[in-house]
């Protein structure tokens, strides 16, 4: 991927997060539940992955890797806040500090509802924050956008899969009213991954859609 795109786009890798990582020693449920009672053999699990977790973002980061750290189970739609900031934030903070240490940059996402732990994030670390489409962009630009740059949140079903022309267009307007005047910078993106099924067609559409009223010098009349 370097070879063949690597001097146009940054090349990237998504691997787990270390909550979504533990759920895939221990079945999801079960670990839910032992959040409430069996919190100790939990933060044994998280460590263990955790330790794991280093070792392969860093083989990533020596190729030059853009890391996404990606924690759909750790989303607000599975876990309440304060089960978020005891079991999944302090391992991801630890996990942000040895990317850096390694010289490696992160994009930190959770899929789902993230609206009352968006703030949090964005205290972990990361270079920037990535939103799924549930999320109102506005919310996280007044919470993670007052600290770093954030990503979202065009829907991949809703537009990218079943969506028109004019659909598309009309969702990339409505995620530039909400966050082009973020504080720290907005990227037009994709409320999640891109499913394989995704027309080409859609995904130019998108792109398009990007150029015609993202296009610089901003100009908010192109997207009101």
């Amino acid at each position: 991927m370097k070879e063949e795109i690597g001097g146009e786009v940054p090349v990237g890798c998504l691997i787990a997060g270390p909550f979504t990582a533990a759920t895939s020693c221990y079945p999801t449920e079960k670990l839910l539940r032992a959040t409430r009672k069996e919190s100790e053999k939990v933060h044994e699990l998280l460590r263990f992955v955790t330790e794991g977790l280093k070792l392969i973002y860093k083989e990533f980061i020596k190729e030059g890797m853009l890391i996404l750290l990606c924690d759909p189970l750790a989303s607000g739609t599975l876990l309440h806040r304060k089960q978020y900031l005891e079991f999944a934030l302090p391992y991801t903070k630890e996990l942000m500090q040895s990317i850096h240490d390694n010289k490696g940059m992160v994009c930190y996402h959770i899929c789902g509802d993230t609206t009352n732990t968006v703030a949090d994030m964005a205290t972990s670390g990361c270079d920037m924050i990535s939103v799924d489409n549930i999320v109102d962009l506005e919310h996280v630009k007044n919470t993670a956008g007052q600290k770093l740059p954030i990503l979202g949140n065009v829907s991949p079903i809703d537009y990218f899969i079943q969506g028109t022309t004019e659909m598309m267009e009309e969702a990339v307007k409505v995620c530039l009213r909400k966050a082009w005047d973020s504080p720290n910078g907005y990227i037009l993106a994709s409320g999640c991954d891109l499913s394989g099924n995704v027309p080409l067609e859609n995904i130019e559409t998108f792109m398009n859609a990007a150029r015609k009223y993202g296009r610089y010098p901003l100009d908010p009349k192109n997207f009101q």
